[in-house]
């Protein structure tokens, strides 16, 4: 993983996501996400966190900012969406980060 300004990453090659069922008890949602170094996949680091924001507001247009990085167009295609999905933006306070370097 490339170190950036702020101790924020410069690359991210690899997130987890999940999808809870609608209706689920947000508050209450301590999500995990374990990002693999782009140069070597037995090196990891995973961030245990707390939903402290749930938002709507500029989700497409975070979701067409990462198709112009991963796919090469400016929109993330309609043909990609299901029928009637929601796009959200949760951000997460972490709470306890771990790193993994197991030949470092």
């Amino acid at each position: 993983m490339r170190g950036g300004g702020g101790g924020r990453p410069q690359e991210v090659a690899q997130a987890q996501w999940h999808v809870a069922p609608a209706g689920a008890a947000t508050a209450r949602l301590h999500p995990v996400d374990e990002i693999a170094d782009p140069d070597d996949p037995n090196r990891y680091v995973a961030v245990r966190g707390t939903v402290v924001d749930i938002t709507e507001e500029g989700a497409d247009a975070h979701l067409d900012r990462l198709a112009r990085r991963y796919l090469g167009r400016d929109r993330y295609p309609d043909s990609y969406r299901f029928p009637g999905e929601l796009r959200r933006i949760y951000r997460i306070a972490p709470d306890k980060v771990t790193t993994w370097d197991p030949f470092g």
